[in-house]
């Protein structure tokens, strides 16, 4: 419900959380507008942006200039600002409040709230890319570079429909929800994709260009016990990030959006791409690893930040591990699984090529 003595913004993602942003100087991150809408009930988030945090004791700092704890709270910092905000973690598992001072380009920790209150909504947040191809909706997980991504595009680019690249929901009957984050695009990739080309501004094309060159010209330049440093570099900031919108259009998926199969991708010192049927007791595990992996920081954020502060801690967040781990059991476990294993850079139309058949069964 809205709080009608502060300007106020509402958001509901799914129906799995509902979030209220009140105040002056509000930040509404990109993807979180086209969840803006009024909400039934009170929020499950409420963001209060005010001038400063009542708190004027020093910050100590577990990550310096990111997270740190006063005498009384937890405070994260906002990305190139001295803009903070108090983030109370032993509420999690709960409704939720946390105030940021005004004048934030960020909203720290966000999206981690976001995804640990839609599990108490009854959702299974997956760091995973979505889409439907043929009317069949496919999730693909894995470890960092590991291919999410590329399955992806392999397949956009063959008609299948875009539903999320970065993080995904799965509610208790088995159907998929994308979550519109925004999408970061590799030199190589774009490179045999000539259909995004034109969908990127010029000024990222050309940074793209300009620093794929240097990547490959540092192969040969400097000492070698450096090259592989330098050429890594290059090849980093040769990377574009962008709003799936502006490449996919408008779209979530259409009709049904049952999951029918999930692929973990994975890269292997081979040029061969290789996909097996992979049974659920053996894949499961691996899922929940590659998830993990992926909450990793924000848990150690949280251990650290419960042994400074003796008495505040969240239950809910004790028993994360083993009740996210059941839950991914639970939810997948009647899910056909592939494991495609690929080069990197992996040929975009060959993995198709090599995944096609097994989603087509």
């Amino acid at each position: 419900m809205a709080n009608n003595s502060h300007p106020s913004r509402e958001f509901n993602i799914h129906e799995f959380v509902r979030v209220q942003l009140e105040g002056t100087g509000i930040v509404v991150p990109e993807w979180l507008t086209c969840f803006e809408g009024p909400i039934n009930g009170n929020p499950d988030i409420t963001v209060q942006f005010i001038e400063r945090l009542d708190d004027i004791s020093p910050v100590r700092f577990i990550e310096l200039r990111r997270y740190g704890y006063t005498e009384s709270s937890f405070v994260a910092y906002s990305k190139g600002k001295s803009r903070k905000a108090s983030i109370p973690l032993e509420n999690i598992g709960g409704p939720y409040a946390m105030q940021c001072e005004a004048g934030v380009d960020s909203l720290p920790l966000f999206e981690e709230l976001v995804h640990l209150a839609a599990i108490n909504a009854g959702g299974l947040p997956l760091h995973a890319s979505a889409f439907q191809y043929k009317g069949k909706t496919i999730l693909a997980g894995g470890y960092p570079h590991g291919g999410k991504t590329s399955l992806l595009l392999a397949f956009t680019e063959h008609e299948a429909i875009f539903m999320s690249d970065d993080w995904t929901y799965l509610d208790t009957k088995q159907q998929v929800y994308g979550i519109p984050l925004p999408i970061t695009l590799r030199g190589w990739q774009v490179a045999q994709l000539p259909s995004l080309q034109s969908k990127i501004s010029k000024h990222k094309r050309l940074k793209q260009r300009v620093m794929t060159g240097l990547s490959k010209a540092a192969v040969f330049s400097g000492p070698k016990s450096s090259r592989a440093k330098l050429v890594q570099f290059f090849q980093n900031r040769a990377n574009v990030t962008v709003n799936p919108e502006q490449i996919f259009g408008k779209t979530q998926g259409d009709g049904n959006k049952s999951l029918t199969a999930l692929c973990l991708t994975m890269v292997h010192d081979s040029d061969t791409i290789i996909v097996e049927a992979t049974p659920s007791e053996r894949a499961l595990p691996q899922l929940v690893q590659m998830q993990m992996n992926e909450w990793q920081p924000f848990l150690n954020i949280y251990e650290a930040y419960k042994a400074a502060m003796p008495g505040k801690y969240s239950v809910f967040l004790d028993n994360f591990k083993q009740n996210f781990s059941d839950l991914i059991k639970e939810r997948l476990n009647s899910i056909p699984i592939y494991s495609v294993y690929h080069p990197h850079p992996v040929n975009l139309s060959s993995l198709f090529d090599n995944v096609r058949p097994y989603l087509d069964q």
